[in-house]
């Protein structure tokens, strides 16, 4: 990851003033807002911008596209599923795009939306080196429309104080049409299947840990 700007504070006057941000399109940990590229960190005086570049190396992936057409309040199958360089990323969070490219109401994408990556051998990819990969098991779209599911990948700095949340890529999907009869289901992949099956088992692992 290549730091462009640095990290700089701004006064609160001085942010309000002479700065324009756009509404955050994601709100983390109480008072921590991060934008496209910028992480905004509150604290009681001042603002940390912290401008992050995506270098070529730390690319972020969409390993398995979910389908091009799907019933409202349906679950999107095959699930959505990322890929990253090994240990690159923290974790991942899915937002809704609708097709002018806004980010729409939150409650209209349901489902895990937030998720941790974890690695996973395959013969298919070994050749470029260990992958992580971050499946989105269930998500739902609420509303009939043409929406794309953009994710974007994060990074925690430990060494900072308080600990830093930097965004340090964004991918998006094709085009997913939304309507409200019944579509044919989609039909995934045999990778899709290798992945779904050894997410099923690591959580399991994770539950009677």
């Amino acid at each position: 990851m290549e730091v462009i700007q640095g990290m700089t504070s701004f006064s609160t006057n001085t942010l309000q003033r002479d700065l324009t941000l756009p509404p955050p399109s994601t709100l983390l940990f109480g008072e921590l807002e991060v934008h496209q590229g910028v992480v905004i960190m509150q604290d009681i005086f001042s603002y940390i911008l912290v401008f992050k570049a995506q270098n070529s190396a730390n690319m972020v992936s969409v390993t398995v596209e979910p389908p091009t057409q799907v019933q409202r309040g349906m679950a999107l199958y095959p699930p959505l599923v990322v890929s990253c360089p090994n240990g690159q990323y923290t974790f991942f969070q899915a937002v809704l795009v609708d097709s002018h490219g806004r980010v729409v109401d939150p409650d209209l994408l349901q489902g895990t939306l937030s998720v941790s990556p974890y690695a996973l051998e395959t013969s298919t990819h070994s050749s470029r080196g260990p992958k992580d990969f971050a499946v989105f098991p269930d998500l739902v779209i609420s509303r009939s429309g043409t929406y794309t599911i953009r994710v974007n990948a994060y990074q925690m700095d430990f060494q900072s104080m308080p600990p830093t949340t930097f965004h340090g890529a964004t991918v998006a999907t094709r085009e997913i049409r939304v309507r409200s009869s019944a579509v044919a289901e989609g039909r995934p992949c045999e990778f899709s299947y290798i992945l779904r099956q050894n997410y099923i088992v690591t959580q399991l692992i994770i539950i009677f840990i």
